[in-house]
C-alpha cells in the first residue's frame, strides 16, 4: 500500500516530501485568508464542533453558505467533502477549487444551492493536534486510520450540521464525496449507515490500509462492509449516485477496476468513470466538477 502512494505521488513532487514530511501551510488560516484573490458567491465560515471520541475535544470545519442563506428562510441539501492523506479541512478549498465549482454550476442551474462542508478527516490523540487542525505526513495518515473520524462523523459531525444549519435532513438532500484516504472512509460510512447519503462519490479511491487498533477499528471489517453494501444497494436503499472515478495512471486504477467488476456482479449500479492522469490534485478537481453536476436534481 505505502509503495503505491509512494510511486503514484512521485510525479508531482519529491518522493521523500510526499511520503515523509506534512504540509507546511498555515495553520488555521481564516476564511478570509483562504479566500482572498478569489471570487466568491458565497460564504465561507468557520465553525468548530464537540467531538465525543478520544482525542480533542473538538475540531474545525469549514462551511461553505449559499450566498442567500442569511437573507432567506430557505433550507438546502448538504454536500460533505473529505479529503485524502496529508491534508485537512483547508484542501478542498485551497487545492480543490470547489468554491469555483459550486459557485459555477449554481450559477447555471446544474445544481441547487448547496450548503458544502469541508471536514478534517484525521485522528488526533492530542489537544493541540485537533485544534491547529495539524497536517500529517503520508506516512502518519496511513498509519493512525482507526475508525475513530468515522464515528464520530455520525455522532458529531451530522447531528451538528443539522442542528446548526437550515438544512434538509433527509437521505435524498445528501451527498459525499472523498478523494483518496478519504474514499476508503466514504465507502464505509455510506455502507455503515445507508439511510443517510443519496449521493456518493469514490475519487481516486483506496479501498484498504492497515487499520490502527482502537475500540473503533471494527468499523474498518471487512466483512461487515461487504454484508452492509447489502443493505446500502438493497432496492428500498438504493443510492441515486455512486460513482468511481480515476485515471488510468493512477497505480490504483486496477484496484478500482476490479472493485466495479464486484459492484456489477453484485447488482450495485454504479458509474465506474476513467480519466487520464495520475492520483493528483488536477484530477480530484475535474472529478468534483463531474460528481456536483447535477447533484440533488436526479
Amino acid at each position: 500500500m505505502l509503495l503505491a502512494f509512494l510511486c503514484s505521488c512521485a510525479s508531482s513532487c519529491s518522493i521523500y516530501e510526499q511520503i515523509f514530511l506534512p504540509y507546511s501551510h498555515k495553520p488555521n488560516p481564516s476564511p478570509l485568508e483562504m479566500t482572498q484573490g478569489m471570487k466568491v458567491e458565497g460564504i465561507l465560515e468557520e465553525r468548530f464542533y464537540k467531538t465525543s471520541i478520544k482525542g480533542p475535544s473538538q475540531r474545525r470545519m469549514l462551511v461553505y453558505l449559499p450566498a442567500d442563506y442569511y437573507s432567506s428562510d430557505k433550507r438546502y441539501p448538504v454536500v460533505y467533502l473529505l479529503h485524502g492523506a496529508r491534508g485537512n479541512e483547508t484542501a478542498w478549498i485551497l487545492q480543490g477549487e470547489m468554491i469555483s465549482t459550486v459557485d459555477s454550476l449554481t450559477r447555471i442551474g446544474r445544481m441547487p444551492a448547496s450548503i458544502i462542508v469541508a471536514l478534517n478527516c484525521n485522528q488526533y490523540d492530542t489537544e493541540e493536534q485537533g485544534m491547529n487542525s495539524s497536517f500529517k505526513s503520508l506516512v502518519q495518515a496511513l498509519s493512525t486510520v482507526d475508525g475513530g473520524f468515522e464515528a464520530s462523523f455520525m455522532r458529531d459531525v451530522l447531528p451538528y450540521v443539522d442542528r446548526e444549519f437550515r438544512t434538509i435532513p433527509d437521505k435524498q438532500h445528501r451527498a459525499i464525496a472523498g478523494l483518496s484516504l478519504g474514499s476508503l472512509q466514504s465507502a464505509y460510512i455510506t455502507a455503515t449507515w445507508p439511510d443517510c447519503f443519496d449521493y456518493v462519490g469514490l475519487f481516486s479511491p483506496i479501498f484498504k490500509t492497515n487499520i490502527k487498533k482502537s475500540e473503533h477499528s471494527g468499523f474498518y471489517n471487512r466483512k461487515n462492509f461487504k454484508e452492509n453494501m447489502k443493505v446500502q444497494f438493497a432496492p428500498e436503499n438504493r443510492p441515486k449516485r455512486y460513482s468511481l472515478m480515476i485515471g488510468r495512471m493512477d497505480l490504483y486504477y486496477r484496484h478500482s477496476e476490479y472493485e466495479s467488476v464486484n459492484l456489477a456482479a453484485s447488482g450495485y449500479p454504479h458509474d465506474f468513470i476513467v480519466t487520464g492522469g495520475r492520483h493528483d490534485w488536477p484530477n480530484w478537481i475535474a472529478y468534483l466538477k463531474i460528481f456536483l453536476d447535477g447533484v440533488f436534481l436526479e
